[in-house]
């Protein structure tokens, strides 16, 4: 699993979960090539 997170505090709360993050925008983040089986979004 990885997770896009714009807010880096909320990223790191992630972090703290276990779960991989990137922190950048959704919508401009570079997928650097890779492959995902399930890709979803969430906007609160």
């Amino acid at each position: 699993m990885l997770g896009v997170e714009g807010d880096e505090r909320m990223a790191e709360v992630a972090r703290s979960h276990g779960v991989e993050v990137e922190v950048g925008a959704f919508e401009t983040w570079d997928d650097a090539g890779r492959r995902f089986d399930l890709v979803t979004c969430a906007d609160a």
